[in-house]
């Protein structure tokens, strides 16, 4: 009986060989792939956020959700759990493990926080109570221009507050989305930050405007509307009432990490 015919070494390796490059080519395509499923993931999770928002005005006579619960030290997304059943939609898949304690500050009666980056979530953990150690997580921040009312303002013109849900203009008016802290109150007069000196933050807008989703921001409006928000479009924006969007803003480049 005869045998039949085995590879020879030469043939396996020719044979691995074409394993190899037909990986190299899909490599990036996955990757790509992956990269896009997860900025879904997160605008669906900035979409589910925003019903949330709306839901708690319906049942508070159209008001936002104060940003900071000072008696109870709690911000607005511990707030709201009311409204949301997952952890995980507080996180987006880009920025879901935070820095490290190294970089934590002590942030009052919450205890202390961690500010986040662009591919790192942000957490405050108390240090006294029944909730002491245990780390809270997110990966988004309101425009903190929405909140309005005593202790709301962080020292920022309270004028310039929108304080209710159902605003004119409503459709520029950011609501929620990407971000490195709870909140932020962008000024006009900011300017983007470089990624090089992105750690010693200069601006306000920093908090949103970084490299997270290749140059793309997922946002929710106080209208209730989601789109994907490039970082110069940020600009142009009606963050607060006397906010003036401006179309000059030229973004420094960014390396995709």
């Amino acid at each position: 009986m005869q045998k039949g015919k085995a590879f020879t070494l030469i043939e396996l390796l020719v044979v691995i060989a074409i394993i190899a490059v037909l990986m190299g080519i899909l490599m990036p395509s996955l990757q790509l792939a992956r990269k896009q499923a997860r900025k879904t993931a997160c605008m669906s999770s900035v979409r589910s956020f925003a019903l949330a928002f709306n839901v708690y005005g319906a049942e508070n006579d159209d008001a936002v959700i104060p940003l900071y619960f000072e008696k109870e030290g709690k911000f607005w997304p511990e707030k709201l759990k009311d409204f949301y059943n997952d952890d995980g939609l507080r996180l987006c898949p880009e920025a879901i493990k935070p820095r490290t304690s190294e970089t934590e500050t002590p942030h009052g009666a919450l205890g202390m926080a961690n500010i986040g980056a662009p591919y790192n979530a942000w957490y405050h953990v108390r240090t006294s109570g029944d909730q002491a150690n245990k780390k809270f997580l997110g990966s988004y921040g309101t425009n903190g221009w929405i909140h309005k009312g005593v202790g709301q303002t962080w020292g920022f013109e309270y004028r310039n507050h929108w304080g209710k849900m159902s605003v004119r203009g409503a459709s520029k008016i950011p609501l929620m989305l990407d971000c490195t802290w709870v909140a932020g109150y962008p000024l006009d007069t900011d300017e983007p930050t470089p990624a090089d000196q992105y750690y010693s933050w200069t601006s306000q807008m920093s908090r949103y405007c970084f490299w997270r989703h290749k140059g793309i921001i997922n946002t929710s409006f106080m209208d209730g509307s989601t789109r994907a928000v490039r970082l110069a479009e940020l600009w142009t924006l009606k963050w607060h009432k006397n906010f003036t969007p401006r179309s000059d803003v030229v973004i420094p480049k960014w390396e995709d990490m």
